[in-house]
């Protein structure tokens, strides 16, 4: 939903630009990992140094945080521990930390991110926020322009997100206030757009490492788990239903992998709304991005048979790959093409415009200008691109042909991962899809409307190009449960045969780099903990189809859950989070989680219709019909359909419908049909007083300019 975080309310737009609701939903999740044993280091008053000395609550401290290796994880992180001994941080790589007169303040390596930590002694948090502001920043006089109170993470009792209408649409300033026993800890951010979107993970180190030390921890051990029984399939199958319900998710699919046996499996719902077929276990759906691990997977056995090595560079196997910065073109590993650690960031338009030129080759020449957001090893930054170009040089180390690495991957992956699990419903080929008799049809969420709508199979191979990344697998609950048997025997398939060695694997669940400060990312896999046991998991989405894939390997327990429902991650990630509540027998949590979810979504797109013209006069969009073009995403048309106005991007179009600003007034287009729900345009005039058209999606601005 990000991309409509500029047409919320101001507390929403901060929630989706900054990540923090899904920092804050994860904290109080049952799934939620808990923080990792590190002792706290306070830093005395000398400038960029950090000891274990704690300096006098009068005097001030400064801290910097040192740079991290690629595969540095959240185990190496710095915590700095506030000198009341309330309240506990991490500092991100590369930041700053100050404290004087009880206020830790931590700023970016730009200086364009301000955030300030404080305690106060006041119950009524509304009041607790404009304390802390006169505390922090005496000339702050804005009152908040939305506030909102939010599940509380770690047992707080109440927490409360204040937002502020700044007048400048390229900052944000919220405040996050979270009660305990009379004391109300606070944050607050002040930061520049454009560099906390560069910069969101680190952000979410902040805010999800933010810990109140009055605040007990709960841990468990392997053997608290609770056997699937007929008590614990009842209280999970009423909460799927349920909360399918508050979802509008057409179909689910649920697997439960218990002592390396699949000991439940069902489905829920329908493959489609059209044809309302029943969905079970069988039922091929896409994972998304989930297959990464898949991809991460064939790599390590390539790994055990001397085909390839974590740490050869790229440019050994694929001559041809470069980026922008030539030495950090000879310094990428294998390893850092799926380590999410390269400081490389998120460029999904890219190939999603260019979809139709892009095979394997085209998405390794893709990156070629590829600039980096952070360093290595500095901060979490996703790139689909990186991973698809780690699973074609899987490919070209396997012996493939290296002018056809799309298929040779498709193939390689099938002989050597899939086949040997006995995932034999699973496949990467669109033909095959189409003619299974039990597949989902994707479902995309239509603004005009706020229902799902049906798209065809064809749309979801649009981005074949960059298959590794998990863009074109489908598979069926059933097969993903054969796949966590193999992950929980470390190794060993359902069928006894030994698949990938145990060093390999337990490479896969390295920490490469903080995601937030309870989770790392390792090689296509989140690692973190559930009370204190190892907790492995990995989400996807596609353009209709939402997935979640988890386990705890000491517990011997896991779970996948497959849907037909864009933008559907809060709901599949509340079955997981259930499901490890019952194995636990903890309170629980997730039904207030996805409950606050769904709300927000439904009020999302109620604010979103609100801002959208009821009616469209195509003579007004005359002027601006035409061929556009940009060098990054391309060659687009936006033209009339009868009376509806479209945007033709090639394998994908969506129509667009005008904005209305705070006056009522138009104010640019909104796509508003599935996939590409919610991206704003903005229109306007060249130097030739030609038309163009800009699309702004936080991190990057593109520029649309009439063809001749």
């Amino acid at each position: 939903m990000s991309n409509f975080a500029q047409f919320l309310p101001q507390w929403q737009r901060w929630i989706l630009l900054t990540g923090t609701a899904a920092i804050l939903l994860a904290s109080c999740s049952s799934a939620n990992p808990q923080p990792t044993a590190t002792s706290a280091i306070t830093a005395t008053a000398a400038p960029t140094s950090v000891s274990a000395a704690t300096a006098a609550p009068t005097s001030a401290a400064t801290a910097t945080a040192a740079p991290t290796s690629p595969s540095a994880g959240v185990e190496s992180s710095t915590i700095y521990t506030s000198t009341s001994q309330l309240f506990s941080v991490p500092i991100p790589t590369n930041w700053q930390l100050a404290e004087e007169a009880g206020i830790v303040r931590l700023n970016d390596p730009e200086q364009k991110i301000k955030i300030a930590l404080l305690s106060v002694e006041e119950a009524d948090l509304a009041k607790a926020i404009e304390l802390g502001w006169q505390q922090a920043d005496p000339s702050f006089k804005l009152t908040p322009d939305d506030s909102q109170e939010v599940p509380s993470p770690n047992g707080a009792e109440k927490t409360l997100v204040a937002a502020y209408d700044t007048k400048n649409t390229s900052q944000s300033t919220v405040a996050m206030a979270q009660l305990h026993e009379g004391v109300a800890y606070l944050m607050l951010i002040q930061g520049d757009n454009a560099t906390i979107t560069k910069r969101q993970s680190q952000v979410g180190i902040i805010q999800s490492g933010y810990t109140i030390l009055a605040l007990n921890q709960t841990t468990v051990t392997a053997d608290q788990r609770v056997d699937v029984g007929p008590e614990l399939i009842s209280e999970l199958e009423n909460f799927i239903q349920t909360e399918q319900a508050k979802y509008k998710v057409p179909g689910v699919s649920v697997a439960i992998v218990q002592d390396g046996k699949i000991v439940y499996s069902n489905g829920f719902g329908v493959r489609d709304v059209v044809s309302q077929a029943p969905i079970d276990a069988d039922t091929q759906l896409m994972i998304g991005s989930t297959g990464k691990s898949l991809t991460t997977l064939l790599m390590a056995t390539l790994v055990d048979q001397g085909k390839l090595d974590w740490d050869t560079p790229v440019v050994d196997i694929l001559p041809n790959f470069k980026v922008k910065d030539p030495e950090r073109t000879k310094q990428i590993t294998v390893r850092h093409l799926v380590c999410a650690c390269t400081g490389v960031p998120r460029r999904d338009f890219e190939m999603i415009f260019n979809a139709e030129d892009l095979d394997a080759q085209g998405i390794i020449a893709s990156v070629a200008d590829f600039e980096f957001f952070t360093d290595f090893g500095e901060a979490f930054q996703y790139s689909n691109q990186m991973v698809a170009i780690g699973g074609f040089a899987a490919a070209a180390a396997s012996g493939g042909d290296p002018t056809q690495l799309d298929q040779t991957f498709a193939q390689t992956l099938t002989e050597r991962v899939l086949k040997p699990m006995g995932m034999n419903n699973t496949t990467l080929d669109q033909a095959t899809i189409e003619a299974s008799p039990n597949h989902a049809l994707p479902h995309g969420l239509d603004l005009t409307s706020s229902t799902y709508q049906t798209m065809p199979i064809s749309m979801e191979f649009a981005i074949k190009g960059v298959a590794p990344a998990g863009a074109t697998e489908w598979s069926t609950a059933n097969d993903m449960g054969n796949y966590l048997i193999t992950l929980l025997n470390h190794g060993i398939t359902p069928s006894g045969e030994r698949l990938v060695s145990d060093q390999n694997l337990d490479v896969l669940w390295e920490p490469q780099v903080a995601i937030d400060a309870k989770t790392s990312y390792g090689l296509g896999w989140m690692i973190s903990d559930y009370h204190g046991l190892e907790f492995i998991a990995h989400g996807g989405t596609t353009f209709g189809f939402s997935s979640e894939f988890a386990f705890i390997p000491e517990a011997k327990i896991g779970i996948v859950v497959l849907s037909n429902g864009q933008y559907a991650n809060h709901f599949v990630t509340s079955i997981s989070d259930r499901y490890f509540e019952l194995a636990f027998d903890q309170p629980s949590k997730a039904a207030e989680t996805a409950a606050y979810s769904a709300q927000g979504i439904e009020e999302s797109l109620g604010e979103i219709s609100k801002q959208i013209a009821p009616d469209f006069d195509p003579a007004s969009a005359e002027p601006l019909l035409g061929n556009y073009t940009n060098p990054a995403l391309g060659d687009v048309t936006l033209m009339l359909n009868g009376a509806e106005l479209w945007l033709d991007i090639g394998a994908i179009q969506t129509q667009f419908k005008p904005l209305l600003n705070e006056q009522g007034e138009p104010d640019g287009y909104l796509s508003v049909t599935p996939p590409l729900t919610g991206i704003p345009f903005k229109t306007g005039v060249d130097a030739n007083n030609q038309p163009t058209l800009t699309m702004d999606i936080g991190t990057e601005t593109y520029l649309f300019t009439r063809k001749p």
